[in-house]
């Protein structure tokens, strides 16, 4: 049996997708951040119990909050799936660091303005703003 929680995050997968492709970034954002706290939501859960599948999860967050430009919450879930990580065996522990290390690479890469929530925690520069 499904969670329900996954399938509406898949559901608002969907809806974002539509809503990107006719130009209403507003309000996909606003659906991709919900999105991800339903992926963040069971990641912990499903890292809590030591199932794997959590991975996914976290993973999915990571990439929604990076898309949507909520940067700091995105880093500070891989922060959590690094000390999740530190639980796991020496070969597994490697194999997730690496993709933890990935999803970070990408986040710093990523061209999305970052949230106003985010904006006291950006490390680059913001053009035209006073240094």
């Amino acid at each position: 049996m499904s969670d329900p929680r996954a399938d509406a995050a898949q559901d608002l997968l969907w809806r974002v997708t539509e809503l990107e492709r006719l130009g209403a970034r507003r309000r996909a954002l606003a659906l991709r951040l919900e999105m991800a706290r339903f992926h963040e939501t069971l990641a912990h859960e499903a890292l809590e119990r030591a199932d794997p599948k959590g991975w996914i999860d976290l993973y999915a967050a990571v990439v929604s909050l990076g898309k949507a430009g909520a940067y700091d919450r995105a880093e500070r879930l891989i922060e959590a799936g690094r000390r999740f990580a530190e639980k796991l065996p020496s070969d597994a522990r490697e194999n997730v660091q690496d993709e933890l290390a990935k999803h970070e690479e990408w986040l710093a890469n990523l061209d999305v303005p970052p949230l106003l929530s985010d904006l006291g925690s950006v490390k680059t520069p913001i053009p035209g703003a006073a240094a």
